[in-house]
């Protein structure tokens, strides 16, 4: 075998003007984390015993660092990628940097999921940096796709790793601990910094090795029956086995109206279902019983959000801004309704804005769904629809809404059990705003926006929206944010002490002289005339309101108090909507809030105005329907 040229493997500098000449970022809803240190991926082969015989597969080999590392040591490499991109480019890397081994690789363009064969001879290992949102799934796929995997060694995130690795007993073993052993013996490897990877990601990572088993377990049951308990047992952790079992195996003690003698619902009509401030559907007064299997549908009703306050500090190096947001929750509300699927995660959407929402892998939702069933090792078979009320590009987190609304569905819908820090953790790995939009009700984030402080409310407020007809980039909007400031020393973000003690006491004049958004120069120059009515009223909102109005109680907001043409006057230009209904915030399918009822705001066309809404206290919550609920 010719050795290769010692320089063949990429480094820092290689990685980055090669993705600079593709065109490439890395995107997060791919979970894409290039491996930029060649020592790196030299150890993840020699870890993984990787023979001169062996046929490796690569899943997720984005640039070819890794790759490059493999055809120095086996006999053949096959890579599956489902970036266009990325899988043009990699053959054309390799014949570039390793000319002598390019016979001895295949690429199969597809989503790894999907692969049912590859070309050339059966894989004897699998090597990956495989992608974080989907690992877990991936993993167990090719483990029972291609039984002729001997060898396997994957580098995931550390919490996954010890999720896989986990012994019983343990308080992280799992779906995937059992599902990973049934194929092979699985052990953790090491641990990989997060300096090696471009860009670095906010998670440390972990090797795992697995070597199948000589022989398969004995048992008379298919693997998909095991696997069918598997889920089961521990789709409910708070349960006991049996209980958790009922629904799978048959309950005798259940009755036809779901809920079996001895046992009492798991929460009454209008009782808080867990920590998180989900709530039963009234109707169905909570039969999901204690052994009744999950819900075959959960809805969840998650609220827009306006920024009374948006101070933005320098950039980072990671490319993100400190702020100081002060986040309200309005009740303007989108519903996420979560239903088994056995091609998921499949989103479906209705609603004024609709056409606009993607429905691939890129939607929040998707990307929600996708992170909860790969922290859990399960398959994300689920179908998401979206019924849209919060404006698309309006700078009121109807992304980042859709995206909470769709883990807690989730969540439910699989009975998970994620803790509510788990939740937020996942929430923060999806965007800046996600966390706030999971919490609802007012809250101070700092850092990129994720770190939340609950602030107080003292009263009721009544918010104006004056949409613009056309939305603004939110990336677009902080670069000429960074440009406009480039002469300037730009201050340390601080929440206004005026501001937050308008919000305490209820204020609502006060509260209107104190909104201030710093990304509204940017917005203004991004789009000619998006701060039309915004620059002469009030400055809230997030990046693609064109005026923001608030109002107390007593008084109709943009008609006297704080509206969207002079801060204290009357919102000049735009058509009043009249009309309000009742029920904001409801987590009982529409009849009540969750801590009382509140004006709901309606849509308006695009540049009209819409009555806006009770900011505290909207959050997110859920209703079900299960499958022994009756009437």
């Amino acid at each position: 075998m010719t050795s290769p040229t010692p320089d063949a493997l990429l480094g820092p500098a290689d990685v980055r003007e090669l993705a600079a000449a593709l065109g490439v970022r890395p995107t997060k809803q791919r979970g894409q984390n290039f491996v930029i240190d060649a020592n790196t991926v030299r150890r993840i082969v020699r870890t993984a015993e990787v023979r001169p015989d062996d046929v490796v597969v690569e899943v997720g080999p984005g640039l070819g660092s890794l790759t490059l590392a493999l055809l120095e040591a086996a006999d053949r490499v096959t890579a599956v990628e489902i970036d266009d991109v990325l899988a043009g480019a990699l053959p054309a890397t390799v014949a570039a940097r390793m000319p002598e081994r390019a016979d001895r690789f295949a690429l199969v363009h597809s989503d790894a999921m999907h692969v049912t064969e590859l070309p050339g001879p059966a894989p004897t290992a699998l090597v990956a940096n495989l992608p974080y949102n989907v690992a877990v799934p991936v993993l167990l796929h090719m483990l029972e796709t291609f039984p002729s995997i001997e060898r396997t060694l994957v580098m995931v995130q550390s919490e996954v790793a010890d999720r896989l690795a986990a012994a019983p007993g343990s308080k992280v073993y799992g779906v995937p601990s059992v599902k990973a052993n049934w194929y092979a013996e699985v052990k953790r490897a090491g641990a990989i910094g997060r300096t090696v990877f471009w860009p670095a990601p906010n998670v440390d990572s972990g090797l795992v090795s697995l070597v199948r088993r000589a022989e398969p377990l004995k048992t008379t049951a298919t693997r998909r029956e095991v696997f069918a308990v598997v889920d089961a047992a521990f789709a409910q952790r708070r349960k006991t086995l049996r209980a958790a079992l009922a629904g799978w195996a048959g309950s005798p003690g259940r009755g036809r109206g779901g809920a079996g003698r001895g046992r009492r619902p798991a929460a009454g009509a209008g009782r808080v279902a867990d920590r998180r401030g989900v709530r039963a559907h009234r109707r169905t007064q909570a039969r999901r019983t204690r052994g009744a299997g999950p819900a075959v549908s959960v809805t969840v009703r998650v609220p827009a959000k306006v920024n009374v306050q948006l101070a933005v500090g320098a950039a980072r190096p990671d490319g993100f801004h400190e702020l100081a947001n002060v986040f309200l929750a309005v009740g303007l509300y989108d519903e996420v309704t979560a239903t088994p699927s056995p091609d998921g995660p499949r989103i479906t959407c209705e609603g004024p804005d609709a056409a606009q929402v993607p429905l691939d892998r890129s939607n929040l939702a998707a990307r929600a769904a996708l992170a909860l069933a790969e922290r859990y090792g399960r398959a994300p078979d689920v179908h998401l629809h979206i019924a849209k009320d919060i404006p698309v590009a309006g700078g009121m987190a109807g992304g980042s809404a859709d995206g909470a609304g769709a883990l807690l569905a989730c969540d439910a819908l699989w009975g998970t059990g994620a803790s509510r820090e788990e939740l937020l953790d996942i929430c923060a790995e999806l965007g800046s705003d996600v966390p706030f939009s999971l919490v609802g009700g007012a809250a101070l984030g700092t850092g990129r926006g994720e770190r939340l402080t609950e602030l107080e409310v003292g009263g009721t407020f009544h918010w104006v929206f004056a949409m613009a007809s056309r939305g603004l980039s939110t990336p677009a909007v902080f670069r000429e944010f960074d440009r406009l400031a480039e002469a300037r020393e730009i201050p340390e973000p601080v929440a206004s002490r005026g501001l937050l003690g308008a919000l305490a006491k209820g204020d609502a004049e006060a509260l209107a002289a104190a909104v201030s958004n710093d990304l509204q120069p940017g917005g203004a120059v991004a789009v000619p005339g998006a701060g039309g009515h915004a620059g002469r009223g009030a400055r809230g909102g997030g990046t693609g309101l064109a005026g923001v109005g608030v109002g107390a109680d007593d008084g109709v907001p943009g008609a006297g108090r704080g509206g969207g043409g002079d801060r204290r006057g009357g919102a000049a230009g735009l058509r009043h909507l009249p009309g309000r209904t009742h029920g904001a915030g409801a987590g009982a399918g529409g009849h009540g809030g969750l801590n009382g009822s509140g004006p709901r705001s309606h849509r308006a066309p695009a540049d009209q105005l819409g009555v806006g809404t009770c900011c505290l206290p909207p959050t997110a919550a859920a209703r079900f329907r299960s499958p022994h609920h009756r009437g």
